[in-house]
């Protein structure tokens, strides 16, 4: 009975040092905790739960205590949260446990009992206890993402459904089909999550998947690719722009972009990604739907944008393509030009900032005589010059083309 009694005491320390982040205890946490151990001194490991440790400091010998395993801590706290009455269990979600997540904690939420079960759905599902939950997840979609993955391995469909349902937070909107970590920082591990759940979530075409500026690099690429692969999704627009990735990931994104049947690819400030041929394996597949091409800032060099406009013939579905401020130089024009000549889909192109001389824009201009689907030409150079190369084709194709000069 002693023993039952300090085990229940060290399961609210437990939740109550979890939300405090103390992991280490002194003598006296642990006796004003579990009152019991006072009178059964031989407690004071908490019944082979926690562990003393002995160190020095300027006073002498100093004990301290902790629990054997992290684990150990959290399957406590858990214990301690369903066994409250269900309305201080809800009080003790909104305003301790939720601003933490101690993710192993929801392992034992699998056990709760059909009543506590229901409360806990009601209050992800939208309920009058929802608007708690929605605030403290806004910022910290990581922490909702591993909330989702504890109830899916659980095998609970019905509570992962409430969380699709219910909790609209920053960053992931099945209501939009987005799910967006721009900005955040995500480890490979972080990465894994993301791909769990696009393709866990009941909802399997998304309307865009942004990583820009996560630092993902190559390694995370990979987890992505293996965590999506085999299955169904459509992903219509996929941003990966500056993540470091390098020519390491091209047949990755090639790959994602192609069975993701991905529309819009935007891989601009990734250094080293403009050369690899595995990249422009999208345009010259058949399977691909991709029809927008974001490589800003790519150091794409002459012999990779050759690469680029060969594999843009006929057939292909690109509409829109944006090679600025690299370095294309005077080598790629006639690629370029050649495109122009009989591509009948593209409708957009940037060139802006590309060391191109006028000579070479003049190739690239008169090449339109024979295109009549270009709108939008954005190119650097001598304004005065283009400005009636382009009025002059305007004229001869009868058609609005826009030249954009920035």
């Amino acid at each position: 009975e002693s023993c039952i009694k300090v085990v229940k005491q060290l399961t609210k320390l437990s939740l109550e040092a979890l939300n405090n982040d103390k992991l280490v205890f002194y003598r006296e946490d642990i006796t004003a905790a579990c009152p019991d151990i006072i009178t059964a001194p031989e407690a004071i490991n908490g019944y082979g739960l926690l562990q003393a440790v002995q160190h020095f400091d300027g006073a002498g010998k100093v004990m301290t205590f902790n629990f054997l395993h992290f684990s150990i801590q959290e399957f406590l706290a858990a214990y301690h949260v369903m066994h409250l009455p269900p309305a201080e269990e809800l009080r003790t979600l909104e305003e301790k446990v939720w601003n933490h997540l101690h993710y192993n904690m929801f392992t034992m939420y699998i056990s709760m009992t059909k009543g506590q079960k229901q409360s806990f759905k009601d209050f992800l599902s939208g309920g009058d206890n929802a608007v708690p939950i929605r605030r403290i997840f806004l910022g910290n979609r990581l922490k909702c993402l591993h909330l989702y993955r504890c109830f899916h391995e659980s095998g609970d469909k019905n509570i992962c459904l409430a969380i699709e349902n219910g909790i609209m937070f920053h960053g992931i909107n099945i209501g939009t089909k987005v799910v967006s970590f721009s900005g955040s920082s995500l480890a490979p591990s972080d990465v894994e999550l993301v791909a769990l759940f696009l393709t866990c979530a009941s909802q399997k075409i998304w309307k865009q998947l942004s990583l820009h500026n996560c630092l993902i690099q190559d390694h995370g690429a990979r987890v992505l690719h293996r965590g999506l692969f085999g299955h169904s999704i459509t992903v219509s627009e996929l941003r990966l722009s500056n993540n470091n990735l390098s020519s390491l990931s091209c047949s990755i994104i090639s790959d994602f972009t192609i069975n993701c049947r991905v529309r819009k690819l935007d891989i601009s400030n990734n250094q080293n990604v403009g050369e690899d041929e595995n990249l422009y394996a999208i345009l010259s597949n058949r399977s691909s739907v991709l029809e927008e091409l974001e490589m800003d800032s790519t150091k794409l060099s002459f012999r990779g944008a050759i690469k680029l406009f060969r594999a843009m013939g006929v057939g292909n579905k690109l509409k829109t393509l944006n090679i600025n401020r690299n370095d294309v130089t005077d080598e790629a024009h006639s690629a370029i030009a050649s495109v122009l000549k009989s591509n009948t889909s593209l409708a957009k192109l940037w060139i802006y900032k590309n060391p191109l001389s006028e000579k070479s824009v003049q190739i690239i201009i008169e090449a339109l005589q024979q295109n009549n689907t270009l709108q939008i030409l954005e190119v650097s150079g001598n304004t005065s010059l283009l400005e009636g190369q382009v009025n002059k084709k305007r004229k001869a194709r009868g058609c609005q083309l826009k030249l954009e000069i920035l």
